[in-house]
């Protein structure tokens, strides 16, 4: 089992910083993820790894799936 939350985790945090990353340079037109949503999105990236620690694997999930919905609003809006 630890090595599934560990697998997990990291697609979580590939994920979130794949998503991170896309939002691109200053320059060009307003694009990319807004300042609000980021840091929730990273909020929820501290929250994941600090359950994986404690070994609480339902918050490792329930950041997974909070961090998927917060992706999907972004591509929703964009």
């Amino acid at each position: 089992m630890p090595r599934l939350i560990i697998l997990l985790l990291s697609l979580i945090l590939g994920a979130g910083t794949a998503v991170l990353i896309s939002c691109g340079g200053d320059d060009g037109p307003e694009t990319g993820i807004p300042a609000t949503d980021a840091e929730g999105m990273i909020g929820e990236l501290d929250r994941a790894r600090a359950a994986l620690e404690a070994g609480d694997c339902a918050e490792v999930e329930e950041s997974a799936t909070q961090l998927q919905a917060a992706a999907a609003g972004l591509a929703d809006d964009g």
